[in-house]
Order: C-alpha cells, then sequence, then structure tokens
C-alpha cells in the first residue's frame, strides 16, 4: 500500500503542474515546455509533500527528504524501507508519522484518510481556480494521445 502510494505521489504532483514524464535516459535531449525527466522526478515528491494539504502539515519539513530516500525509494527499488523508517498498521491517533529518536514510524492507515483530504482540495481546486484546470487538460491532453 506504501509503495503504491509513493507512485501515486508523482503522478499527483505532475497533474498539479500540468506536466508530462519523458525518459531520456544518458542523452542531452532538450525538454520541451511542461516536461520533467527522471532526474527531476525526485523533486516533484517533494513537492508533494512539502507543498500539497495536507501533506504539508502531516510531513515534517525535516523528514521530506529521508522520506524519498528512505521510504518511497526504499521500498520502489529494494522492497524495504531503510535509514530507521518502519511501517505499521497500529493506531495512530490521526498522525502520519511519529519520530523517537532516529526511529520513524510510518502509520499506514492515515495515508488514505490523507489521500482523501487531498483529493477533496484539488476537487475544489479544478472547479475554481483557472491555473489547475489548465495544468489538468494539459496533462490528461497528453494522457489521451497514444
Amino acid at each position: 500500500m506504501v509503495a503504491l502510494f509513493c507512485t501515486l505521489v508523482e503522478y499527483l504532483e505532475s497533474c498539479e503542474k500540468g506536466d508530462n514524464f519523458r525518459f531520456v535516459g544518458r542523452t542531452n535531449t532538450t525538454l520541451r515546455p511542461h516536461e520533467y525527466n527522471e532526474r527531476q522526478a525526485a523533486g516533484y515528491f517533494r513537492a508533494f509533500l512539502r507543498t500539497r494539504t495536507p501533506f504539508s502539515t502531516l510531513v515534517p519539513a525535516g523528514l521530506v527528504d529521508s522520506f524519498y530516500r528512505d521510504v518511497r525509494c526504499g521500498l520502489l527499488h529494494e522492497a524495504r524501507t531503510r535509514g530507521g523508517w518502519t511501517i505499521s498498521t497500529k493506531p495512530s491517533g490521526g498522525r502520519l508519522l511519529s519520530q523517537r529518536g532516529s526511529k520513524i514510524t510510518l502509520f499506514r492507515n492515515e495515508l488514505i484518510p490523507a489521500v482523501e483530504k487531498y483529493i477533496e482540495d484539488y476537487r475544489q481546486r479544478l472547479l475554481t481556480d483557472p491555473n489547475t484546470q489548465a495544468a489538468f487538460m494539459r496533462k490528461f491532453d497528453h494522457l489521451c494521445v497514444p
């Protein structure tokens, strides 16, 4: 579940910005407007946690880089967390994270309510904000082209 969340985060941030991923590998390919590549993808993940409601208040700024490196990269590349992170299904009283010294616990069951809050906020902005609407259209126009 947490690995799926980590995959979703970059996609959601790319929707927010209206940007599309383009794999360029080791080439010096110039990106077109509203494109990003694998070297920039980490920034999308981090930006989401730092700026999007409710994650900007649930994930302390000082843990964003560690969340990316030790949870997202750990799960997606090694199928495990690193750096003292653990994932728990225990009740947390609404907290997403708990830190005690070098041990950081991510409460998995709090991810779905947090994503639901984010989706509701995004939906409201889609209905009212022309910039959010333009980014959405740019992203989905690209996704609809084979």
